[in-house]
């Protein structure tokens, strides 16, 4: 980690849960933290709490990862950011406690909205200019245990989308391989957040 002090690391679904817990070991272990959520006012909470414990640099970014212009905004925002890039985590994701024959078409929507496509969205927005930073570089990745595993009920659509998820991961992953960047897949099992 010493390699990147100093650098700026991007983290999605940063307010709280996972996402908060890694942009604040990034933050003490030397780098600024950009900490993205849809929750504008958590986000800029994280974000105080973080830069109070470990004084670096963190600044908040409300965005929805479902919506790719306002990402490829938010890129544009912190393209403008002094620290050069580091790091981008993909991390940003919605527990969907609902079946997948019964249901709802706005919960199957939302789950794979920002579980999938958000993903995809985000690598398009922030990728590209991490590939063209100099120096040490690396993506993280939040996938999930039920991606590991065969779906069960009553998780299904879960699930379905961390299969998906996983396998938007493992293809990033080869795409930036090709770039040179390391890439980490986590895959954490049942954890106490608030995902549910």
């Amino acid at each position: 980690m010493h390699a990147f002090e100093g650098r700026l690391a991007i983290v999605t679904g940063a307010a709280e849960g996972i996402g908060a817990m890694l942009a604040e070991g990034l933050a003490r272990r030397g780098m600024q933290v950009a900490v993205l959520d849809i929750q504008a006012e958590a986000a800029q909470r994280t974000a105080a709490h973080i830069s109070e414990v470990s004084g670096q640099a963190c600044i908040a970014v409300p965005v929805d990862v479902s919506d790719r212009d306002a990402l490829m905004d938010a890129a544009a925002q912190l393209k403008a950011h002094p620290a050069d890039w580091g790091l981008v985590w993909i991390n940003a994701g919605v527990g969907v406690g609902a079946p997948m024959i019964g249901g709802k078409p706005a919960a199957i929507e939302w789950g794979f909205g920002v579980n999938v496509l958000g993903a995809i969205w985000t690598a398009q927005a922030f990728l590209p200019p991490l590939f063209e930073s100099t120096g040490p570089r690396h993506i993280g990745f939040t996938a999930s245990s039920a991606a590991l595993a065969a779906p069960q009920a009553p998780l299904t659509l879960y699930a379905a989308t961390k299969h998906a998820s996983m396998g938007v991961a493992e293809a990033l992953r080869a795409e930036a391989m090709a770039e040179g960047v390391p890439m980490t897949i986590l895959c954490p099992g049942l954890l106490n957040t608030d995902i549910w």
